[in-house]
């Protein structure tokens, strides 16, 4: 039988080796949001052939899918909303040397948990940069510092004082209503202080994940930057 045959079969299984099991389950992290947008695609493709399909259902289905792909993409346009809504905001200091940019053009954009292993353009992983320590930094992961975490709260606080933002706004959803699969949740009437706790929580959480996968990439800004 070949492979697009035994696919046709609705129950399916193969048998794989512990040693095939154990590099797979290395790469779970990465692979999920794969598979799951996948699904989201076989499960639009097979509503969208349903003639008595309900509208609302494609709609969702459409909504989950562009949940998963939305940040796959780096986007500049999209993070050059974020460079602008941080000037606008004061949201200028350096995440690893904590000093604040004058102008735009004197800082980059940084994904802190580096986004060619974890691609999410969101504000808690949206940082200004020194265009030196973040060429340096590449795609490496961070040392969680106690200097580090300081300067990602108050990156953090000075976003969420401004929760109303339709950037801010919609990176709360995503992270309540989709993460957290709370969609009951008050964001606007949340208190920002438990909204930061969770925030510097889930962020630590995704970073030890990194770390699981991929040891040893870790990056000193204060060393590094003294070489």
């Amino acid at each position: 039988m070949t492979w697009s045959e035994l696919l046709q079969f609705d129950r399916t299984s193969l048998i794989i080796d512990d040693l095939t099991y154990q590099e797979l389950a290395r790469y779970r992290f990465w692979t999920r949001d794969v598979i799951l947008k996948a699904w989201f695609n076989y499960c639009l493709e097979g509503e969208s052939k349903k003639s008595n399909s309900p509208n609302i259902e494609i709609l969702l289905y459409k909504l989950l899918g562009y949940i998963y792909s939305s940040d796959l993409s780096r986007d500049p346009l999209l993070i050059s909303h974020y460079r602008e809504f941080y000037t606008e905001i004061g949201a200028t200091r350096g995440i690893y040397s904590g000093n604040f940019f004058n102008s735009e053009g004197d800082y980059h954009i940084d994904h802190l948990l580096p986004w060619s292993y974890y691609p999410i353009n969101r504000f808690w992983n949206l940082y200004p940069s020194e265009p030196s320590i973040n060429l340096k930094k590449s795609n490496n992961i961070p040392e969680w510092t106690e200097i580090l975490e300081e300067n990602i709260r108050v990156h953090i606080q000075l976003c969420l004082s401004h929760k109303e933002h339709p950037l801010i706004n919609n990176d709360l959803k995503y992270y309540y209503f989709n993460l957290c699969k709370n969609r009951e949740l008050d964001i606007k009437n949340r208190e920002n202080e438990l909204i930061e706790e969770e925030i510097i929580s889930f962020l630590k959480s995704e970073r030890q994940k990194l770390l699981e996968i991929i040891p040893g990439r870790i990056f000193n800004a204060i060393a590094d930057n003294n070489e």
